[in-house]
């Protein structure tokens, strides 16, 4: 997973939010000049709205299509693509899990207790423990251990919070149509990349298209993800947050990022 530092600083992870502001918007339906600097009260409200939906959802669950670009040593870019599922349960449970399109899948369990990696085709996995909750070890992920993790931003407790720090711009670019569903449609500047958010519109504020254009790295990469089949609150059992490994399972060592407190 790269790292562009919302949380994460790459195409891999997903994010949102802010927090902010002021007005003067849309005319007639157009959206006014974007200027840097310029935090639109609009942009800002709808994304406050997401960060607040998600945050009081006790369980939820979706699922998502993310394609990303890869910049080649040669300077071609190659594009891939992977499916996600998503499960909560705050404050402290979630599982992820990933399938490429080259047919690898992995999946992530953290129980409160424990995280692990599967990676199912090697029946291989990687564990260390952490003792919290999902903020908490999402930055101890973050922070120590090279550890893809598609969309994770989006199941902060403060997803909004996430996101604020490397805000320069926010722009309400209007309404959109998003597979049939009304969208806010949201553009913002960041450090080192510009970014866009289709939010469902009424009373279910839900990312239904979340792309990045990382303007600061060569090629200019592009990341899109398309959610779908959102439920909040839904009945989950517990044991899917926990880990026993399959017959015949290797644990492996987890590869540590250089420099972090449990890496050299």
């Amino acid at each position: 997973m790269t790292k562009i530092k919302f949380k994460y600083t790459a195409p891999y992870c997903v994010l949102m939010t802010i927090v902010v502001v002021l007005i003067i918007g849309i005319v007639n339906g157009n959206a006014a000049e974007n200027q840097k600097g310029y935090m639109d009260p609009m942009a800002t409200k709808v994304l406050e709205n997401v960060s607040d939906y998600l945050a009081k959802a006790k369980t939820l669950s979706m699922k998502a299509t993310a394609i990303d670009d890869h910049v080649m040593e040669s300077g071609v870019i190659v594009t891939y693509a992977k499916d996600v599922e998503v499960y909560v349960k705050r404050p402290d449970k979630f599982l992820a899990i990933i399938r490429d399109d080259n047919l690898k899948q992995r999946r992530i369990y953290f129980d409160g207790k424990s995280i692990v990696r599967l990676h199912v085709e090697k029946n291989t996995y990687q564990k260390f423990s952490y003792d919290g909750d999902i903020d908490g070890v999402l930055d101890h992920i973050i922070d120590n251990y090279d550890m893809d993790l598609p969309l994770a931003d989006l199941i902060y407790n403060d997803i909004a919070g996430v996101m604020k720090e490397s805000i320069i711009s926010a722009e309400h670019m209007g309404e959109r149509m998003v597979e049939g569903v009304p969208c806010h449609h949201l553009s913002f500047e960041s450090t080192g990349a510009d970014w866009q958010v289709w939010i469902q519109k009424w009373d279910k504020p839900v990312l239904r298209r979340f792309a990045i254009n990382f303007v600061n790295t060569d090629g200019n990469p592009q990341y899109l993800a398309m959610f779908k089949e959102w439920r909040i609150n839904p009945g989950l059992d517990e044991q899917i947050f926990s880990f026993t490994p399959p017959f015949g399972a290797k644990e492996v060592e987890i590869k540590k990022v250089v420099g972090s407190e449990t890496g050299n």
